[in-house]
């Protein structure tokens, strides 16, 4: 089975066999030349179940079909956000308007090994944008908060100042005062940033439960790195692919 995960600017694709993973690979795209950066990446499609997120529009899902169907694929299916599934129930009003990711990366981290069956969970993905989720023991979620991501908030100035131009970058520290402006913007977007998940955490999380915060995304090894904290923190690069995996395994059950 091989599990596709599109995000806003980066494509992960991991081939399972049962629950090992045989093969993976993640690569950056452009909307303009998604065919050209596609076939570059050697995806094995070809004679595959395949299970797709796309949080990256209705046109990227018909090119991304397009090419499923010349690949001769066995299957394909776009995964949905669900009012509840895989032990998980959906916090949202209208559940359908919780990003297909963040409801993969959901259920992936409540299965993980690493938490306990007595642990709320905190579901942190850093990249192009940072979403943070929150569910208590029994898997209900409780919501969650969506700002801009650590490259995003740098290249903010980028588009609205016409005298600075800022090459994003993971600061090597936050804590220490630049002497430059460039190293002052990228130490503060680091400091917001920060500051804002450790915030987030504070708010959020269930007093009277211990917690698991599992990470994932592409500034999520630099963030566990800053935050520091002292419950349990899992980093795991695979989790919308995984939660993929396991929404295609319980829909296998359920036909049978």
């Amino acid at each position: 089975m091989l599990t596709i995960d599109i995000g806003n600017s980066r494509v992960k694709w991991v081939l399972f066999d049962g629950g090992c993973v045989l093969e993976y690979g993640v690569f950056t795209y452009s909307k303009h030349s998604f065919v050209e950066d596609l076939a570059q990446a050697n995806m094995p499609l070809r004679d595959q179940m395949v299970w797709l997120s796309n949080v990256a529009g209705a046109e990227i899902a018909r090119l991304m079909s397009q090419i499923m169907d010349k690949q001769s694929c066995v299957s394909y299916q776009f995964a949905t956000t669900q009012a509840q599934q895989c032990g998980v129930c959906n916090g949202y009003r209208q559940p359908q308007q919780l990003g297909v990711d963040r409801w993969l990366a959901m259920l992936a981290a409540f299965h993980l090994p690493q938490r306990t069956v007595d642990q709320a969970l905190c579901v942190i993905d850093c990249g192009t944008a940072l979403t943070l989720d929150v569910l208590d023991a029994t898997g209900q979620h409780l919501g969650g908060y969506i700002a801009p991501g650590l490259t995003t908030l740098q290249g903010m100035f980028n588009h609205r100042l016409t005298n600075i131009s800022i090459e994003p970058a993971h600061p090597r520290s936050v804590t220490v005062p630049a002497d430059n402006t460039e190293d002052g913007v990228v130490r503060g977007c680091g400091q917001v940033l920060l500051g804002g998940i450790r915030q987030m955490l504070e708010d959020s999380l269930p007093e009277s439960q211990k917690a698991c915060i599992v990470l994932t995304g592409g500034d999520a090894q630099w963030v566990q790195d800053g935050l520091t904290l002292t419950a349990e923190t899992v980093y795991e690069p695979l989790l919308v692919n995984k939660g993929l995996h396991l929404v295609a395994g319980e829909t296998v059950l359920a036909a049978d």
